[in-house]
């Protein structure tokens, strides 16, 4: 038999490959490998190199380790994947693993790989090992129900409230009923019973169907469909649930009535020696050793868990299936306890013939001659190997639990949610609340919560709502206000999440302060109504000063200029003969005052968008400026494509530029302005800059220009910046979000 490993590796540098030989060698692995760097090489090497293991590097030149992962699960060859590669993240790592691959060794860690190889190779025997059992298995289940179908015993199942499911042909010919008819006349179990009998099988289930023993076996009267009375034999077994609740009940019944007749002593005795032998051999592990130990029987079931043929035990003791995990004193203390012909009690873990590990529950019965010593020995055992593996992994899952509970950097606690009490906590939920732990347990949510939350709904029918979507499968996050020892309120985020591998359900709580978001949430909101408040006092102020200026203008200048008007009108109206330069003079002092209304009407209007753009008004406004003062602008537009700009934007922009332009008059004393305007994709940006006398920015101020400069930019959620230093003038930079 060809025992060489036949290793195909998928490697493109031949250094890379020259040092996984190495220590293939090291690891003293009698193998063939085929090293491959292309896809189509490594297809074929798979049908016909028939490798049993693979080791791969990530990433090739037109090939890599997930591409070739792919290929090989894709071509339904059950082959160990190993990858071996440079530096990957873990993520990398757990994705190869997630799509099948079997393990992953670092090209800087390759002395691991021969260990890597060796437990791929035990983990790809174990599964064949699994497959293989779970065939036996389906084998043996179908030779059972042959058995059962064609035994002289009747097998019939029935749900756990003894309604009929199912009856063997044997079961039929027994009492005569079939399952239809059983079901159409709406019988069940205890319409099979004799009367007199019902109250002791009444009895009977009572006990048995709530109780931990899974099997029992009654022997009573029966009635049959053509109304005779027969003696059976039942042997009844429960299947249940991991919450104890009944699946199925399962029943071997055979008609005994001509024994019960004829040998009702003697073959009662006979047949039940026979039925345990029985019921034990079909749900029990059992093995007979003499006085020294050595195995004289062993049923399938012990052959089965164990692995090895009976004729392999036979003649064999114990010790063929020691596991060494078992203490000498354990063993000894077995030992005494039989020999002194007392029943021994106890869990063992055995190995079985391949290596693995299988645990029974072990009761073993001394079997006593006619001078009281034990001559043979009865060891009767159950399979609880997915209980122990189940009470490992529930103690793991609480290792770890327990210790990322008492870490978390968040206060948390276990409420039982049908006692509404605190059942758990970690230091952080004591310091949160300031209870002692004993002040904690003696306290249930509710008590630690006030009567109201703050949208005024009860904090109780609250609780009891997210109590709820957690027990159906949810996870609540959701605000809540609490009270510590002190009856502070503490504002708390909480979220609920149910545990599930506890006896009973419970129910964790993750809780954060987060009292001080709170507050500057609050303080937020009274900023903002703040600023609002002062925007609309700029608004009101402006709209005043504006007033105010029209009233001054109006009073100042055009009054002045209609009553000299007046005055000349007045002259002529008393001259007999009116002088013609009078005249003259009142219409030229009208038609003064007609340009400045017409002035100051265009300075209180925006610029209608419709006539003009915007630089062009801009460039309108500046020039009459230059004409009736020695300021000086520098315009500077760059990339304006007014298309793109609203009439709102447009006009706010233009309000802007005439508040600063106005500031500067009144304060800067300045000679000359830059106003550049330039443009992109999304925002417009102002910037007015004038060489006057400047002003300190650290020093806070009110003006009514700038606020209505500031609140003309949040509308189109913009940023006002302003640069400036006493003498060296000042520049304005306003940026406005053009979709805003």
């Amino acid at each position: 038999m060809n025992n060489t490993l036949k290793i195909l590796h998928l490697e493109d540098l031949p250094s890379d490959a020259e040092l996984v030989e190495r220590e293939l060698k090291k690891g003293k692995f009698h193998h063939e490998t085929l090293v491959v760097n292309k896809r189509t090489d490594f297809e074929k090497a798979l049908h016909e190199f028939s490798p049993q293991i693979i080791l791969s590097d990530h990433s090739l030149p037109s090939f890599n380790s997930i591409e070739a992962l792919k290929l090989v699960k894709g071509s339904g060859i059950d082959v160990p994947f190993i990858l071996v590669t440079a530096t990957v993240s873990e993520e990398f790592a757990v994705t190869v693993l997630q799509k099948g691959g079997d393990d992953y060794v670092l090209k800087s860690n390759l002395s691991r790989l021969p260990s890597a190889i060796s437990q791929a190779l035990e983990r790809k025997h174990a599964k064949m090992a699994k497959e293989a059992a779970e065939q036996e298995l389906k084998a043996t289940n179908d030779r059972l129900l042959f058995l059962l179908e064609n035994s002289t015993l009747g097998y019939i199942e029935w749900d756990d409230q003894f309604g009929i499911r199912s009856m063997s042909k044997k079961s039929v010919e027994i009492f005569g009923w079939t399952p239809e008819e059983f079901r159409e006349n709406k019988m069940n179990a205890y319409d099979l019973v004799y009367v007199e009998d019902r109250p002791e099988i009444f009895a009977t289930t009572g006990q048995f169907i709530p109780s931990q023993t899974a099997r029992n076996e009654h022997q009573h009267r029966n009635y049959t469909k053509d109304g005779r009375v027969i003696w059976c034999e039942w042997f009844n077994s429960v299947l249940k649930n991991e919450q104890g609740k009944v699946i199925t009940i399962m029943s071997l019944v055979q008609d005994i009535t001509e024994r019960k007749l004829a040998e009702e002593n003697l073959k009662k005795t006979l047949r039940e020696i026979e039925d345990y032998k029985y019921v034990l051999d079909e749900s029990a592990i059992v093995a007979v050793t003499d006085q020294k130990g050595i195995i004289l029987h062993a049923n399938a079931n012990f052959c089965k868990i164990s692995k090895y043929s009976r004729e392999e035990l036979i003649g064999q003791d114990h010790r063929i299936i020691n596991s060494g995990y078992h203490s000498k004193e354990f063993i000894r203390n077995q030992w005494v306890t039989i020999a002194s012909g007392k029943v021994w009690k106890g869990e063992y873990r055995n190995r079985a013939k391949d290596g693995s590990f299988y645990w029974v529950d072990s009761t073993i019965v001394p079997l006593m001659n006619e001078e009281g010593k034990p001559y043979q020995y009865v060891s009767i055992r159950s399979d609880i190997t997915n209980r122990k593996q189940a009470e490992e992994a529930l103690i793991n899952n609480e290792l770890r639990f327990r210790e990322f509970f008492e870490t978390a950097p968040e206060a948390l606690f276990v409420i039982d949610p049908v006692t509404m009490s605190f059942v758990d906590y970690n230091d952080n939920a004591l310091k949160l609340l300031n209870y002692t732990a004993e002040e904690l347990l003696a306290k249930s949510p509710q008590n630690v919560s006030p009567l109201l939350q703050p949208d005024g709904k009860r904090s109780l029918l609250k609780l009891l709502e997210f109590i709820r979507a957690t027990m159906n499968g949810e996870r609540p996050i959701f605000e809540w206000v609490i009270n510590d020892s002190a009856g502070n309120y503490i504002f708390c985020e909480i979220r609920l999440n149910l545990l599930t591998n506890t006896a009973r359900p419970l129910i964790r709580v993750s809780v954060l302060d987060v009292t001080e978001r709170v507050l500057l949430k609050e303080r937020l909101v009274e900023e903002d109504l703040k600023k609002q408040q002062e925007i609309t006092d700029a608004v009101i102020s402006a709209q005043e000063r504006e007033r105010s200026f029209l009233g001054e203008e109006m009073h100042d200048n055009i009054n002045q200029i209609l009553a000299t008007s007046m005055l000349y009108m007045d002259l002529a109206i008393s001259d007999e003969n009116p002088r013609k330069d009078i005249l003259i003079n009142s219409r030229n002092y009208i038609y003064i005052a007609m340009q400045e209304i017409r002035k100051l009407s265009k300075s209180l209007l925006p610029p209608t968008l419709g006539e003009t753009s915007l630089t062009g008004a801009l460039e309108e406004m500046i020039t009459q400026i230059e004409q009736a003062d020695d300021l000086r602008f520098i315009r500077e537009w760059k990339g304006i494509d007014e298309t793109l700009l609203s009439e709102k934007l447009s006009l706010s922009v233009y309000r802007i530029v005439q508040e600063q332009i106005n500031n500067i008059f009144k304060h800067a004393k300045a000679t000359k302005v830059i106003i550049g305007l330039t443009q992109n994709k999304e925002i417009l940006r102002l910037r007015i800059k004038d060489n006057g006398i400047g002003f300190d920015t650290a020093v806070k101020r009110n003006g009514i220009g700038l606020k209505n400069i500031i609140s003309r930019t949040n509308l189109f959620k913009g940023e006002v910046v302003i640069n400036s230093h006493p003498g060296e003038g000042c520049e304005l930079l306003v940026s406005l979000k053009m979709n805003g």
